[in-house]
């Protein structure tokens, strides 16, 4: 009876840790300072994976990133639309304060300035956010190492890339640079996502895991 309700409980915890899935789409926007270029989007990201507090470079695509779209007008390369197959990495920071992921993120409390309103000054020795970070990293760039924007990173591809905190680059990083302006959920919508088919065959393997083991913990108990 106790392995039955162990294996009961496991199940259980599974089952939950589906329930509790919160998928949700944030609308974006990065815009020139004093020029025409613009990168406007959303991305999907299923909240309960996502450190908040916490700072992250998630691989994509991933559990935590389901969905991305970015569209670059205005720049003087590198304009089209963009998905989540052009990108390798998305970059979260709250700096340190708890985000109400419901409403408008840019200008919310951190422990340090309020959330994307400053950047590092750029040098030779890089930098440090003070106010946090969100970015897109495009894929073929080059080995990003220690240093979150290195200065010697290579160009990537077409699609924008992050260059510095909060600041995306268009035609891979070579062309205009345009600097977050919002970041919302969209208010009152819940994604509901197909889970990736890598998620659903772990957690099918798991689930099998879980039935045998409790069938052999069944049949040992059966022989005493």
């Amino acid at each position: 009876m106790i392995k039955e309700r162990i294996l009961l409980a496991l199940v259980l915890g599974v089952a939950a840790s589906i329930a509790v899935a919160n998928p949700v789409q944030f609308n974006f926007t990065f815009q020139e300072s004093g020029g025409p270029a613009s990168a406007t989007g959303y991305i999907v990201l299923e909240t309960g994976l996502i450190a908040n507090p916490g700072a992250s470079n998630y691989e994509v695509p991933s559990a935590a990133v389901l969905d991305l779209s970015v569209t670059v007008a205005g720049a003087s390369s590198g304009n089209g639309t963009f998905g989540l197959d052009d990108f390798c990495d998305v970059v979260f920071d709250t700096q340190g304060g708890t985000l109400d992921l419901t409403r408008e993120l840019v200008g919310q409390p951190t422990a340090g300035d309020p959330w994307a309103t400053t950047v590092p000054m750029r040098s030779p020795s890089g930098g440090s956010g003070t106010s946090g970070d969100f970015n897109l990293i495009s894929c073929g760039g080059g080995e990003r190492g220690s240093d979150r924007y290195p200065a010697t990173r290579g160009m990537g591809s077409g699609a924008p890339d992050g260059v510095w905190w909060f600041t995306l680059g268009a035609d891979g990083g070579s062309a205009n640079e345009m600097r977050l302006v919002s970041m919302a959920a969209v208010a009152g919508t819940l994604v509901h996502h197909a889970v990736p088919a890598t998620n659903f065959w772990s957690l099918s393997g798991l689930l099998a895991l879980i039935a045998g083991l409790g069938l052999a913990a069944l049949r040992t108990g059966k022989s005493h």
